[in-house]
Parts: C-alpha cells; sequence; structure tokens
C-alpha cells in the first residue's frame, strides 16, 4: 500500500495547484514542497550512494535552471514555479522516498501499480455511468480525460509486461487499453501503438497457449472498437489518420494534431530566437500569440522556455535514469505521452517510475554482480 499511496500523492498533487492563479497560494504550495523535499533527499543521498547522488545533483541543478529561468517572465512566474515543483521536485521527492522506504521487487511493484490502474478505471466507470458515459467534457473522476487515458496505458502496460500472465492479466491489458480508447485522447493510444511495436515479441507472449489468449483478447477488442467506433474518439481519430492523414489533420483533426503542429512550429521559432536562456519558463503562451498556455511536446516546452541549457539538463536527467528495468520502461512510456500531450508539470509520472526503475536494477544488478563473485562449490 505504501507504494500506491506514493503514486497517488504523485499523480494527485496537481490538485493542490488546480486553477489556482493566486500567486502567494502558488509560492505558498511551492514552498510546502521545498520543506518537505529537503530532509527526505538528503536521507536518500545519504542511504543510496554514489550513483544516486549523480541522478540527485543533475535533477537539483536542472530544478534551480527552472527557478531562474521562471523568474524571467514575473507576470508568469507563478506558472513556471507550480511546473518546476509538480514536475520535477514533487516526483524527485515521492522516488527517493520510495527506494529509501524498500527494496523494491519489480513483479511487486508491476502489480501495485496495475491495482492502482484498476481502482482508478472502476472508480471512472462508476462515475461515468451516471454523470454521461460518453462524454468526454464529464471528468473521468478526478483525472480528464488525457491523465486518465495515462494511468490506464500504464495498466495494460504493466499488465503485459509481468513475467506471468494468466487469462485474468491478459483481460485486464484488454479492458486498459480499451479504457484509453474510451478516454478519447490520441496521445495515449500513440504512446501504446509504439510501445506495442518496441516491444511486439515480449507483449505476444512465450508459449503457443499464452499467444492465442493474447490474439483472442486482440480479436474481442478490435471487435469492440469497431461496434462503439462511434462513440470511441480515439478508435475513429487513429483510423482516419491512418487512411487519410492530410485530409484528417485539415479537417475533424485541426481541432488538435492541426493545431499541435502549430504549437510546434512557434516553439522551434522560440528556440532558434532564445537559444541559450529561452523565453522563460512558463511563458509561452506569451510568445505564441495565446494559442495556449504550453506546445503538448515535453522537449519542445522546455527547448522555447529554457533553452539549449534547459534542454541539455533534461537529456542529463533521463540518461542518468536509463535502466533495462520494466518499471522504468513504463516511465518510457509516460516520455512518449508527453511528446503529444501535457505540460512539463506531467513529468511527474515519469521521473518517480524511472527512480523506482533504475533502484530496482541497481539492486538486480548488485544481486547479479555478488552471485559471479560467490566461489564456486
Amino acid at each position: 500500500m505504501v507504494f500506491i499511496l506514493l503514486l497517488v500523492i504523485t499523480i494527485g498533487a496537481k490538485e493542490f495547484f488546480r486553477d489556482s492563479r493566486d500567486e502567494n497560494q502558488v509560492v505558498l504550495n511551492s514552498l510546502i514542497i521545498c520543506l518537505v523535499s529537503i530532509p527526505i533527499i538528503t536521507y536518500y543521498l545519504i542511504k543510496r550512494g554514489s550513483n544516486s547522488g549523480r541522478v540527485i545533483t543533475i535533477a537539483l541543478v536542472f530544478y534551480a535552471w527552472l527557478i531562474v529561468s521562471a523568474f524571467i517572465v514575473p507576470e508568469k512566474l507563478h506558472y513556471g514555479l507550480e511546473k518546476a515543483h509538480l514536475g520535477l521536485l514533487l516526483p524527485l521527492t515521492m522516488g527517493a522516498l520510495a527506494c529509501s522506504y524498500k527494496r523494491w521487487d519489480e513483479e511487486d511493484v508491476l502489480d501495485h501499480i496495475i491495482t492502482f490502474a484498476l481502482i482508478v478505471l472502476v472508480f471512472a466507470v462508476l462515475y461515468k455511468l451516471s454523470n454521461g458515459f460518453f462524454d468526454r467534457q464529464v471528468r473521468y473522476g478526478l483525472l480528464g480525460p488525457i491523465p486518465f487515458g495515462w494511468v490506464c496505458g500504464m495498466g495494460a502496460i504493466a499488465s503485459l509486461l509481468r513475467a506471468n500472465r494468466g487469462l485474468v492479466t491478459i483481460l485486464l491489458s484488454l479492458a486498459f487499453v480499451l479504457a484509453v480508447l474510451w478516454s478519447g485522447s490520441k496521445g495515449p493510444a500513440f504512446a501504446l501503438a509504439i510501445v506495442a511495436v518496441l516491444k511486439f515479441r515480449s507483449l505476444i507472449g512465450k508459449t503457443m497457449k499464452e499467444r492465442l489468449v493474447v490474439l483472442a483478447a486482440f480479436l474481442i477488442g478490435a471487435l469492440l472498437v469497431k461496434t462503439g467506433s462511434d462513440n470511441l474518439r480515439a478508435g475513429s481519430a487513429l483510423q482516419a489518420m491512418l487512411t487519410n492523414s492530410d485530409e484528417f489533420v485539415e479537417g475533424a483533426g485541426a481541432g488538435s494534431v492541426g493545431v499541435r503542429l502549430e504549437f510546434y512550429s512557434r516553439s522551434a521559432e522560440m528556440l532558434v530566437d532564445n537559444s541559450f536562456f529561452g523565453v522563460g519558463f512558463g511563458a509561452w503562451s506569451l510568445f505564441a500569440a495565446g494559442l495556449h498556455n504550453y506546445p503538448h511536446n515535453l522537449f519542445l516546452e522546455i527547448g522555447s522556455e529554457t533553452g539549449i541549457v534547459g534542454l541539455v539538463l533534461l537529456f542529463g536527467l533521463l540518461w542518468s535514469l536509463r535502466s533495462k528495468s520494466k518499471v522504468s520502461f513504463l516511465g518510457y512510456f509516460f516520455i512518449l505521452c508527453m511528446l503529444f500531450s501535457g505540460d512539463f508539470s506531467y513529468f511527474r509520472y515519469a521521473l518517480f517510475l524511472l527512480l523506482v526503475g533504475t533502484g530496482i536494477a541497481e539492486i538486480q544488478h548488485a544481486s547479479i554482480t555478488t552471485k559471479k563473485q560467490l566461489p564456486s562449490v
């Protein structure tokens, strides 16, 4: 339950900042996160050693750069502070706490993630049944359609990455995939499709029996999507993009895909014109003619708002957290999602799992090294 609680805090912390444009309240919330973070991160550094120290150092330098960049445009300072603390310092703290608390077993963590995603899904279904099942404007409980799609995508991948997959696990993964399509969010659907390609051999299973079950689940899912295609916005949009992408972007997709292309173009211009410092962390909308608050792409957001230095620090942090852990792969899934949706505050989804995944990988590596060093009998 500890892991699930930390995951809930990481994802749900947005509620403390939601719709808050009172600068004093944002500063207070940021200060609270800082006060909680200092002792936890210090303890984590003492307990985990040199590799963790490198990760924390890069993260804190990145955090400092974001804060300095946020002061470039005072009128957007509150938004920059919100993103810096939600997207970086909070998940860094929760990840450090998780790694300090226990040496997590990878399969147990996957089970905890599936449980969390299932709770979210069940709550959303019950809530939406009475408030508009296919109405995307109705929130999925506490989550909007995009974060809900992300969480269900995480549940689907965690289910399929488990070492031992039974019928129930595969059916759960199918339910999560259908929930992603139900949310109407194309970003998580695209990210899932990319994951399916990258992890195809792992996802289809090793035995013939498992492969037949996966195939049957896929066919059932395809039938359900076909039957409910009029209501499954993401499914119909993906089909339209694959059949005639140009027509979709200019027509039905102009309000989502088309406008994102405009966001990306504006972001590239900002990066070229303000290469070193960027336009200021949180100030993207001021230089994009009020199109939106952010460009819906993690790297373009950091590049345009904090310059090349911010991008280098972000890539450095991701590189320091690289591992082959299955939990880390879930973090990479969220990075894929952030290529299409969300502002930097949603980086908390990825960073928390990357920290835990790196911790698991270190334990696995240490265990293998110890076994190799043991004398043979």
